[in-house]
């Protein structure tokens, strides 16, 4: 009966540690994202992505975003990129306005709003 007992209370502690690590990992996530700064060239190409989707409902494309933002389609690329590595924005490969928007990506809830 002891042995069950310390069995079962094991198995308790094991699932328990699981989900301790999987929150921080989250937190680790999350820390991460508060982190790293964004330079004003990744900000100012976040910034445009949010006021798009207000103004047309929809993610603008590559080249869209390029000409709002006077620079190369390979300068987007790159923030682009950048943004993806820093949990900022989450792109759909091959999709045309495939880029969606983290609400709170410095913390709190972090859901996603497609653009």
């Amino acid at each position: 009966m002891f042995i069950k007992n310390e069995s079962h209370r094991l198995k308790e502690a094991s699932a328990l540690a699981t989900d301790l690590v999987t929150e921080a990992e989250e937190w680790a996530k999350r820390a991460k994202r508060c982190c790293d700064a964004l330079t004003p060239g990744q900000r100012r190409t976040y910034e445009q992505l949010k006021g798009y989707l207000v103004l047309h409902g929809r993610s603008p494309t590559m080249v869209e975003l390029a000409a709002l933002e006077q620079v190369t389609s390979s300068t987007i690329q790159t923030r682009i990129r950048a943004l993806v590595n820093k949990g900022f924005v989450s792109k759909l490969d091959n999709v045309q306005g495939g880029l969606s928007i983290a609400d709170a990506p410095r913390g709190g809830d972090s859901g996603q709003r497609s653009l």
